[in-house]
């Protein structure tokens, strides 16, 4: 990338209203859902030093003015407007000293007599640096938060990693590309990719059902969970051995039956939360290095895979050259599922990873598109195991089918134009998205997930459904990565298609 050396050279004047805070920022959990200003700033505040840091600033503010001395970086982000790379907690601190009613309860009161003491006018333009692009906002806030910039304030490690793994997803997961931009080399990368796939791992449904409601929240949103504690953990050969793992390409492989190793990785997160009396210490950076062999020999066993009579399995979603999926029950035999015209409803489980196919026999829509019926129906006998690629590109093709439904259902095809100032042909299906997550009309819960899938840092987004089709290469096509997929789309299809279970006959 060449930097051009006088962007950052001059600055000019930006409303604070018309300023974006940046969703993504590395400060905030990517856990939390922050849709709005209050959002933000809970996140910022929701322990004691980072309240204390926070109204210490706005306390400043108030009493000598916002003094520019520190820069404030912004980009240009398309149809959102001006979004802040560089000075978010400013831009917060400024936003509620506005608007103290957007402020967290827990500081309201002292925001709101802060507020009465300072004249909003003066704070209502401030000088900012505009960026000529995204990739020009983040050679800045790299340059300026990493550990070898002389003494700049820096990142902790867990914010490097997860400003590492936001523009590793949004640059089409090519670390080269991200090296080339950031400045970090390779193993800095690997690390931190890691430490992402560990840390996601642990949220995933099919370990956090092992655990107590208490210990879920904990592991989402609390901060007993350390990466620390377990980059320790899986980094150890004995573990990689025991646990049948190994970091290949970018990638976390798991070449063990997979329940067995959900169950053992709870049972992990446990020990990190709870104080075992039988173990006698909770599992930390320390009591791995002193007593790895006591813990591993605690939890539950990690089993290898099974070889079947057609050969072994080399990974969780290798399957038998049938062209049809096979099943294995907790009892070792092996059992081909039925027909998916005339397999029993009731054997389907909501939100299990492991079901045949993405759609469910159950769910009807309601539409008069029949293109979107016949793919619906075809979508409840495909075999998603047997065919990843297919049911990875039909995700994204059924999305973009029911999204063209509810626009031309509600006749908002002229709002949508006016809005975007093209015409519908020419709108991408992100667009269109984030037309509907403004919509009045658009449910909370369908909201959320608008916006879960228009950020792009995320797994579960617009941007991996579109590498489904418009890439050479694929990713994240396992058969439990696209049942959850859809499992978390179907509040929207909800409202899209009207998606309903069916009536049962009397």
């Amino acid at each position: 990338m060449t930097i051009n050396q006088k962007w950052y050279e001059k600055h000019e004047y930006k409303s604070v209203d018309d300023l974006q805070l940046w969703d993504t920022n590395p400060r905030f959990n990517p856990s939390r859902k922050l849709e709005t200003l209050r959002d933000c700033v809970e996140e910022l505040i929701k322990d004691d030093n980072g309240k204390k840091k926070f109204i210490t600033l706005i306390t400043s503010i108030a009493k000598n003015g916002f003094i520019g001395l520190d820069p404030i970086i912004i980009w240009q982000n398309n149809d959102a407007g001006f979004t802040v790379a560089e000075g978010n907690r400013r831009i917060m601190a400024l936003k509620l000293l506005r608007n103290p009613a957007n402020s967290p309860i827990k500081i309201r009161e002292v925001v709101t007599n802060l507020s009465k003491s300072i004249n909003k006018n003066e704070i209502e333009k401030i000088n900012v640096f505009l960026a000529p692009s995204f990739e020009d906002a983040i050679w800045y806030v790299t340059k300026r938060h990493t550990s070898t910039n002389n003494g700049l304030v820096s990142w902790d490690r867990v914010q490097q990693h997860r400003f590492i793994v936001s523009i590793y997803n949004q640059y089409h997961h090519d670390p080269n590309e991200l090296e080339k931009l950031t400045g970090f080399d390779q193993s800095i990368i690997k690390g931190a990719i890691y430490a992402n796939h560990i840390i996601e791992l642990a949220k995933d449904e099919k370990v956090i059902c092992h655990l107590t409601p208490n210990e879920k929240q904990e592991v989402l949103y609390g901060n007993k969970i350390s990466i620390s504690t377990l980059e320790r953990w899986f980094n150890k050969s004995k573990i990689k051995e025991a646990w049948y793992i190994a970091f290949v390409d970018y990638e976390l492989k798991i070449n063990s039956d997979i329940n067995s190793f959900y169950n053992a990785y709870a049972h992990l997160l446990k020990l990190m939360i709870n104080k075992n009396e039988d173990l006698g210490f909770i599992v930390n950076t320390r009591t791995i290095d002193d007593h790895l062999q006591k813990i591993l020999d605690f939890l539950p066993k990690v089993n290898p895979l099974q070889e079947s009579g057609t050969g072994k399995q080399t990974g969780e979603d290798t399957e038998k050259q049938t062209g049809e999926d096979t099943e294995k029950p907790t009892g070792g035999n092996t059992v081909k599922p039925t027909d998916g015209d005339t397999k029993n409803d009731n054997q389907e489980r909501d939100g299990d990873p492991q079901r045949k196919s993405l759609a469910y026999k159950k769910h009807s829509i309601t539409t008069e598109n029949h293109k979107l019926h016949a793919l619906f129906n075809e979508l409840k006998k495909l075999p998603t195991k047997s065919y990843q690629h297919v049911s990875a590109a039909a995700i994204r093709i059924f999305l973009d089918l029911s999204v063209e439904n509810y626009i031309s259902v509600n006749k908002l095809k002229s709002d949508l134009e006016k809005c975007k100032n093209k015409k519908s042909g020419m709108i991408t299906l992100t667009d269109k998205l984030k037309y509907l997550s403004d919509l009045y009309l658009v449910p909370k819960e369908a909201k959320s997930i608008l916006k879960q899938l228009t950020n792009f840092s995320n797994d579960y987004s617009i941007h991996t459904l579109n590498k489904y089709i418009h890439e050479n290469t694929t990713h994240k096509i396992s058969r439990e990565f696209l049942n959850h997929f859809w499992d978390i789309l179907i509040p929207l299809f909800e409202v899209l298609v009207d998606m309903r279970e069916k009536k049962k006959e009397s």
